[in-house]
Formats: structure tokens, C-alpha cells, sequence
């Protein structure tokens, strides 16, 4: 294959490799609560159970900013992302954003915003597939990165919304 159409055809299908998601939860609660709730990624796999494992790299600031994380995340497709997280901007508790790599590579971030007695919680991920077997998938079914991503997502947010009805023990900032 001559060079440049090796580089059309890899233009096509990076197309194919790349996804920008928003979504958006809306819990009870005020946003120091729901902030400190999701704060400790050591803590997500316990409300968020599609988070399967995290080890914490590096531990950063109080705030967050500075804190590498790996995570292992399974889906409904029957595969283990694996992914490295880290944050370098944190305006707590209303914002922060965080690098992605591994598996997926480029950049996410969450904005939370106060609704009367409830937070409004934007996300947003725009990530590249770098894992060869997640290319040629993602490449013959687009789709399915949507509905993976949708349902780990959804899982989120039910397990926040149960972490945050049982109460435990973030209003003090434990746990």
C-alpha cells in the first residue's frame, strides 16, 4: 500500500476510534456532599461497581489536583479497560479535569452545579482507542462504544445515588 493511502485509510478509521461523550446525572444533595463523595478514587469502586479495581499512584494534593489512579473498568462488553487516570485541575467542589491513558487516550472532565436540593453533574470524555483489539471492534461497530459507555455510566450513577442515600459517612469526609 502506497504511504498516502495507508493515510487516508488510517484517517477513516481513526474517525471510528474516537468518541466524545457527554452525560449528565442529577442526584439529591448539596455539591459538598456529592463532591466529597466522589472525591477518593480509592473509595469509587465501592459505590461505582463497574470500577472493578483502583491503586492510587500517586496520592496529590487535598484537593485532588496532582492524583494519578489506574483503574481496571468492566462493562457490559465482555472486556477489562484498563486506564490511567490523572487530575491536574481541581476547583472543588465544582470542577476538575483529568488526563486518560491506556486503553483509551485523551482528557475528561466533570462540572457539578447546584440545582436547589439536588446537583446537577456534567461529564465529559473525549478519548481516542488505543488498544488494537478495541480498534478493530469499534471499527466494524461504532455503536457499541455508545452503548458500552451508557451503561457504565448508568451503573454510576445508581451506585451514587444509593452511596449517597445511605449516607455513608462523606458529610464528615470519611470513607
Amino acid at each position: 500500500m502506497n504511504l498516502g493511502r495507508q493515510r487516508r485509510t488510517e484517517g477513516v478509521f481513526a474517525r471510528l476510534w474516537r468518541y466524545r461523550f457527554h452525560d449528565r446525572w442529577l442526584v439529591e444533595g448539596d455539591v459538598h456532599t456529592v463532591a466529597r463523595a466522589m472525591r477518593r478514587p480509592q473509595d469509587i469502586p465501592r459505590w461505582w461497581p463497574c470500577f472493578r479495581h483502583v491503586a492510587i499512584e500517586c496520592s496529590g494534593g487535598e484537593d485532588g489536583r496532582d492524583c494519578e489512579f489506574e483503574a481496571r473498568i468492566k462493562g457490559r462488553m465482555p472486556y477489562v479497560l484498563r486506564l490511567a487516570f490523572q487530575i491536574d485541575e481541581v476547583s472543588f467542589p465544582h470542577r476538575y479535569h483529568t488526563e486518560v491513558r491506556g486503553d483509551l487516550e485523551g482528557q475528561g472532565s466533570g462540572r457539578l452545579t447546584q440545582r436547589g436540593n439536588q446537583v446537577q453533574i456534567d461529564f465529559r470524555l473525549d478519548v481516542r482507542i488505543i488498544r488494537k483489539s478495541l480498534r478493530l471492534l469499534y471499527a466494524l461497530a461504532h455503536p457499541l462504544g455508545f452503548w458500552q459507555h451508557n451503561g457504565v455510566m448508568q451503573n454510576g450513577e445508581a451506585g451514587l445515588r444509593r452511596r449517597l442515600a445511605a449516607g455513608a459517612s462523606i458529610a464528615a469526609g470519611a470513607g
